[in-house]
């Protein structure tokens, strides 16, 4: 969220406990992105978003009890800047 644009973003912190099963959190999430990019960054255009569970511990060697650690994998252009196939990594702990 952002003072005075509540709506600003992709809302992605609303499916930290939804990962019922993975499907479903990469569907939602993957709708989320677009509909903010659409919206907010109309010039970026989405090539790949892809969802995967990561099987790494925590700095402290411990995951929160109940959490997940996912990663969320964006591949992206932005062709007025010439830029192709940047990507993004967003990494979640959720639950559900």
């Amino acid at each position: 969220d952002r003072l005075g644009r509540y709506d600003f973003g992709a809302n992605l912190g609303s499916l930290v406990f939804d990962l019922s099963d993975t499907a479903s959190f990469e569907q939602a999430a993957a709708f989320n992105i677009k509909e903010a990019v659409d919206k907010f960054m109309p010039m970026i255009e989405l090539i790949n978003m892809s969802v995967s569970p990561v099987d790494k511990a925590t700095d402290d060697g411990v995951a929160p009890a109940g959490m997940a650690l996912v990663e969320i994998f964006i591949t992206y252009n932005v062709p007025a800047a010439r830029i192709v196939g940047n990507k993004l990594n967003v990494v979640m702990y959720v639950g559900g």
